[in-house]
C-alpha cells in the first residue's frame, strides 16, 4: 500500500504586495535525501504546496524549510518537522494537520515587513532632516578685517637689496671645488652572545650609535633597528617566492645608557590573500652598530 503524508495541502496566506517575489520549498526527507518544491499554484489569496509521490514514498519524519526571495534579498524559515505515514484503511479517521508551523510563516512575513517599513520610515526622517538643515555644522568665527591701504602710501617700497655682481665673459662661476668623498659606514659588531629572549643585558658602546643591524637566533637576514627616545625598534618583510607571500622579521626593547631590556622578537608569514601565519617568537644572536 502507498504510504502518504496528511491529506491537507500545505499552504500559507498570500499576500498581494508578494505577488511578483518567489517562494520555493526545500524537503529533508525521513531517508536523508534532499527534494526541492516549487510553488504550483496561487489560489483565493493563498500559496498551495501539494504533497507530491516523491515527498511520501519514505515513512519517517523529515523536515522542510520555506524560502522566500524578495528581490536581492532571501528570508528563510526555521526548519518545519513533518511526518509521513504509512497509508491508512479508508474506514480510519484521517489525522488532523497542525497549522501552527504556517502561523509562525505569517508571523515572520509581519515582522519582516515591519522592519523594512521601519527602515523605510527611518530613511524619510533622515533625509526630512537633512532639508532643514539639521545637520549643517555651526557657523565658524569670522575672519579679521581686512587692512584698508592708504592712498598714496608705497606698500612695495622696501630696502634696496645688494648690488649684484657683474659676470665676466669666460669665467665658470659654478666651477668650485671637489668636496670630500662621503664616508661608508662600516657595521661594527657590539654583542653576539645569542640567545637573548627576556630580561636585560649589557651592549658596551651602545650609546654610540643610533642605527643598528639585529640577528635573530633562527633566521639568517641581519635587518635595521633604530634608537630613539628610549626605544630600539626595527624590522623587515621580504618574499619568500615569485608570488605576493612573505616573511617577516620584528623586533623591539627598551634602553638606558648601554643596557637594554627586552620586549620582543616576533616572525610571521603573510600572504598575498590578507591572510597570515600565527606569529611566533625568536631570540636575538648578535647586536651590530652602524652609525
Amino acid at each position: 500500500m502507498q504510504n502518504s503524508a496528511w491529506v491537507d495541502s500545505l499552504n500559507f496566506i498570500f499576500r498581494d504586495d508578494f505577488a511578483y517575489n518567489y517562494f520555493r520549498v526545500d524537503f529533508e526527507k525521513p531517508d536523508g535525501t534532499k527534494y526541492i518544491s516549487p510553488l504550483l499554484e496561487i489560489e483565493n489569496g493563498e500559496c498551495l504546496l501539494n504533497i507530491e509521490t516523491a515527498i511520501t514514498d519514505t515513512v519517517g519524519k523529515g523536515k522542510l524549510q520555506i524560502t522566500y526571495a524578495e528581490g536581492e534579498t532571501i528570508y528563510k524559515t526555521a526548519l518545519i518537522e513533518y511526518e509521513v505515514i504509512e497509508s491508512i484503511n479508508a474506514t480510519e479517521d484521517i489525522p488532523e494537520s497542525n497549522p501552527l508551523w504556517i502561523e509562525q510563516i505569517n508571523e515572520t512575513l509581519v515582522s519582516i515587513n515591519g522592519a523594512l517599513e521601519n527602515v523605510k520610515n527611518f530613511i524619510i526622517d533622515i533625509q526630512r532632516r537633512v532639508n532643514n538643515g539639521e545637520f549643517n555644522g555651526r557657523p565658524g568665527t569670522p575672519g579679521l578685517a581686512g587692512y584698508t591701504p592708504v592712498k598714496g602710501v608705497d606698500y612695495f617700497d622696501g630696502e634696496d637689496g645688494k648690488d649684484g655682481i657683474t659676470p665676466v665673459k669666460g669665467v665658470d662661476y659654478f666651477d668650485g671645488e671637489d668636496g670630500k668623498d662621503g664616508i661608508t659606514p662600516t657595521p661594527t659588531l657590539l654583542w653576539n652572545d645569542g640567545g637573548w629572549g627576556s630580561g636585560s643585558i649589557t651592549v658596551n658602546n651602545f650609546s654610540n650609535y643610533t642605527e643598528f643591524l639585529i640577528l635573530f637566533d633562527g633566521n639568517s637576514t641581519k635587518f635595521k633597528a633604530i634608537a630613539n627616545g628610549g626605544y630600539l625598534r626595527g624590522g623587515v618583510r621580504y618574499p619568500i617566492n615569485s608570488g605576493a607571500n612573505e616573511y617577516g622579521l620584528s623586533f623591539a626593547a627598551t634602553y638606558s645608557g648601554n643596557v637594554l631590556t627586552f620586549v620582543g622578537a616576533i616572525k610571521m608569514y603573510h600572504y598575498g590573500n590578507g591572510n597570515h601565519s600565527t606569529p611566533t617568537t625568536d631570540t636575538v644572536k648578535e647586536i651590530w652598530g652602524v652609525m
